[in-house]
């Protein structure tokens, strides 16, 4: 059984700001920008690892207007889903 963890959703405050960190400092590629009733999925991949992709997303995407409250006050203190970790064998 070959089993692989393919995508990694991060709830954020700000879709744009989190593209910016996610594909311009740690390089990952885009691959799907979905809106939809006012949110916004983006989904990011790593170059030369196809099919592990992160997704980011506002705190009400896909949710409740309560579950959505809750996430986002959690996400606004640092202490949202996660955490995710990442590593690199060149940080530059």
């Amino acid at each position: 059984m070959d089993i692989r963890a393919k995508y990694f959703p991060i709830t954020v405050d700000d879709v744009d700001a989190a593209i910016g960190f996610y594909r311009d400092v740690l390089g990952l590629e885009g691959v799907n920008d979905v809106e939809s009733d006012g949110h916004r999925w983006v989904s990011l991949g790593f170059p030369g690892q196809q099919g592990v992709t992160v997704v980011l997303s506002d705190p009400g995407a896909g949710r409740s207007e309560d579950d959505g409250d809750s996430l986002h006050r959690l996400v606004a203190k640092g202490s949202g889903p996660g955490p995710y970790v990442f590593s690199t064998s060149d940080l530059d």
